[in-house]
Order: C-alpha cells, then sequence, then structure tokens
C-alpha cells in the first residue's frame, strides 16, 4: 500500500510564496489599470467614458457624487488612470483655454458639459491646483500604479535583509517625492519634509527588517505565508502616510487661495 505525506509536513520554500504574492500584486495592479476603459480623443487627449449623462459642470464640485461609495471609486479611478500620462502639452493647452473662455464668456456653442468635465480632468491632470506647474510625470497620480505595482513585488519578493531594506526605501522615498509634488501648498518647509522622510524610512525599514527577524526566530510564523510581509509592508505605508501628514493633522491645516491663485493663509477647518 502506498503512502502518502500529510499536507502538514510538506517543505513549501518561502520563496515560493514570496513569488506567488508577487504575481498577485502585479495582476492586481494590471486590472486596477485596466479598470477603467474609455476612448481616446484625437484632440483632446485620452477621453474617459464616465458617467454618460453629464452634470452640470462646475469647478467647484466633483463630477460624481462622492457622497456614495461608487461615486468616490470613479473620482479616484479618474485621477489614477494611466492615459492621463500620455496627455500631450497640445492638449493641454487647448484644455485650459477652453477652461479660461468658458469662465470668461460662459458657454460657447457647440461645447457640452462632458467637454468641460474632460478639459478639467486634462488641466487637473497634469498642473498643480496652486502653483500652476506641471507636476513631474512620476509624481503625478497616474504613475502612481505603475510606480508601485513593481514596488510592491520587489518588497514581497525580498528575502535578504539587504534586498528588503532597499526595496523599502525606494518605496519611501517615491512616497515622499509624490508627497512633495501634490503638496496642497504652493511652498514647503523643508525641514519637517526631511524629517518626516527620514522617520517614514526609519519606520519602514524598521518594521519591515523586524517582520523578517520574527519570521526566524518563531518558525510557526511562517504557516502565515504572505501575511507577515504584506503587513509589514502596509504598516511600513501607513506610519509614511502619518508622519508625512504630520503637520496638518496637528492643526496647521491647508492653505486657501483666492480663484486666481493667491495664497490667503492656513487654515484647520479646509
Amino acid at each position: 500500500m502506498r503512502h502518502f505525506a500529510s499536507v502538514d509536513r510538506i517543505n513549501v520554500p518561502a520563496h515560493w510564496f514570496r513569488a506567488a504574492g508577487g504575481s498577485l500584486a502585479f495582476a492586481a495592479g494590471a486590472a486596477a489599470l485596466s479598470f477603467t476603459h474609455g476612448k481616446t480623443g484625437a484632440d483632446t487627449g485620452p477621453m474617459l467614458v464616465g458617467i454618460r449623462n453629464s452634470p452640470a459642470f462646475s469647478m467647484e464640485v466633483s463630477k460624481y457624487d462622492e457622497a456614495t461609495f461608487i461615486g468616490r471609486i470613479q473620482a479616484i479611478y479618474e485621477v489614477i488612470d494611466t492615459r492621463n500620462l500620455f496627455i500631450s502639452e497640445q492638449a493641454l493647452r487647448k484644455s485650459q483655454q477652453l477652461l479660461e473662455q468658458h469662465k470668461a464668456l460662459g458657454r460657447c456653442p457647440g461645447i457640452t458639459d462632458e467637454h468641460l468635465w474632460d478639459a478639467r480632468r486634462v488641466v487637473e491632470a497634469i498642473l498643480h491646483p496652486v502653483t500652476g506647474e506641471p507636476i513631474p510625470l512620476i509624481a503625478r497620480m497616474a504613475a502612481f500604479g505603475p510606480v508601485n505595482v513593481p514596488l510592491s513585488v520587489a518588497m514581497l519578493m525580498a528575502v535578504s535583509p539587504m534586498h528588503v531594506a532597499a526595496a523599502q526605501w525606494l518605496n519611501q522615498t517615491y512616497n515622499a517625492v509624490s508627497n512633495y509634488a501634490n503638496r496642497s501648498g504652493a511652498t514647503v518647509e523643508w525641514g519637517p519634509l526631511l524629517s518626516s522622510y527620514v522617520l517614514a524610512c526609519g519606520s519602514a525599514l524598521s518594521i519591515a527588517l523586524g517582520a523578517g527577524k520574527l519570521l526566524r526566530l518563531v518558525p510557526a510564523l511562517q504557516a502565515l505565508g504572505l501575511c507577515v510581509p504584506y503587513l509589514a509592508v502596509a504598516s511600513a505605508g501607513s506610519a509614511n502616510v502619518a508622519l508625512t501628514r504630520m503637520e496638518e493633522w496637528n492643526g496647521k491645516g491647508i492653505p486657501v487661495c483666492t480663484e486666481s491663485g493667491e495664497e490667503l493663509g492656513m487654515s484647520p477647518a479646509a
């Protein structure tokens, strides 16, 4: 009679779990990037098929009903849509002219709400809302998926302490660059920003390396598979958000500006 080893005795190499996790992260990222579907406009760049009957255009409120979960999902996917990275300078200038024309003259013949919403999307995808300067390509919200998918794969598949440290450092450095480029004000205080970056890197490395050491000291935790590195990566990311936004949460607030972009001051209520 043949005997088969029980499942709990099968010695599955740890890197198999990491490779599987990396593949799942990549697949999830690819699925997220392809979630939004639409058509490409010849003159205005990528056009999104948001909602067929667009609401009345406004520069103050979102196109989507953000009081609902679906509305918030639609709004965030429009912001991080990777196709926004391929918008040309010509499309940006045309969108700016259309919005300026609408602001000065009102609705022009042949211009629909959908045209205005798409022009607003193009401008907000590229230009900083306060400075009006183009955001570096890699730091735009549209680059969030393409950049974070390989970073997540690298963090989940890292085995040696050096690889773990390098992956975590790259991730936190990208987060810092993204937070700086998408800051709420026109200027930034470098002291608090650098302090937050150092603290975020330190917390990420401590959590990730500590989790790896814990796995070696307590072999029973290896049964959790990818849960441990996943929790380490998630905890490090949460620590980064808390540290980089610390001043805003502590009452400093965000800048309040006029319609022309003139900064009036900081407001915790805003």
